[in-house]
């Protein structure tokens, strides 16, 4: 994530996130990081609500998840 560019939103719109729903072979890095982000909502407030809603999904990963988690970590 060195090369990535800094997102304005902490989450994307609704119509983007629902375009690949294949799940993940080995979503432990990606369950670590939603840890990870639910330590940051108590910091920064901004990123509450997106990270709340990645971490509903944690027991059934997609690649549609993934993406989510980078683009909050893109906006923080």
């Amino acid at each position: 994530m060195i090369d990535c560019k800094p997102m304005r939103t902490p989450l994307e719109a609704m119509a983007k996130m629902m375009s690949n729903n294949t799940p993940l072979d080995d979503p432990c890095y990606f369950c670590g990081l939603v840890g990870a982000l639910q330590y940051l909502t108590l910091i920064h407030f901004d990123i509450s609500y997106s990270g709340n809603h990645v971490s509903q999904f944690v027991h059934s990963f997609t690649i549609v998840h993934s993406k989510m988690v980078r683009h909050i970590l893109q906006y923080v």
